[in-house]
């Protein structure tokens, strides 16, 4: 589902999206998502998407697991911040095509399509493998240990982004540690 293969236009089955859903990401003021407009015909729903100045991050080169973190982080509170316009984060797909990346003001947008998969944590952890098929294989590993460190009892999509937070502050620090620790052996 290459959205830029696509020219950024998606039909969707027209029951698949509310009209209120429509209407709110239409208007411009979703900070969550990118700008899209929607035409009917019948009952299907042509979105077109506007992506300028993002890429999604099936065309990023992930750098390394500082960035790769800093990016999931973004992700799941730019999708909590999905339910101000009375949209369920559950109801919103994210993968590498759906998520978009700013790399001038380093923010997140996410492309709305609805998403039949309401299990949030089932959720995470698709995006998280996805994620962890493009990424070094440094970041592999930080990716799978903390993929099965989510705790399941975590049912807040901001405290999941949260503990990923703290999860991306410890491996920074184990980073730096390295990256000092291997300069003294230099020397």
């Amino acid at each position: 589902m290459r959205l830029r293969e696509r020219g950024y236009e998606l039909e969707l089955n027209g029951d698949k999206i509310k009209l209120l859903e429509e209407r709110i990401l239409e208007s411009g003021i979703c900070s969550f998502s990118v700008p899209m407009w929607f035409s009917r015909n019948g009952d299907k729903v042509k979105a077109t998407y506007e992506c300028s100045g993002y890429i999604s991050l099936r065309e990023l080169n992930f750098k390394g697991p500082r960035e790769t973190f800093e990016i999931i982080e973004k992700t799941l509170l730019t999708l909590n911040r999905s339910i101000e316009f009375y949209i369920p984060p559950e109801n919103v797909t994210i993968n590498l095509d759906t998520v978009f990346f700013n790399k001038v003001n380093r923010r997140i947008k996410i492309a709305y399509i609805p998403d039949d998969n309401k299990n949030l944590h089932e959720k995470i952890e698709k995006f998280l493998d996805d994620i962890s098929k493009v990424s070094s294989e440094d970041t592999k590993i930080y990716l799978d240990v903390v993929r099965k460190d989510i705790p399941k009892e975590i049912t807040s999509l901001k405290d999941i982004a949260i503990f990923i937070g703290q999860q991306r502050k410890k491996i920074n620090s184990c980073q730096g540690r390295l990256r000092n620790f291997d300069s003294s052996n230099h020397q």
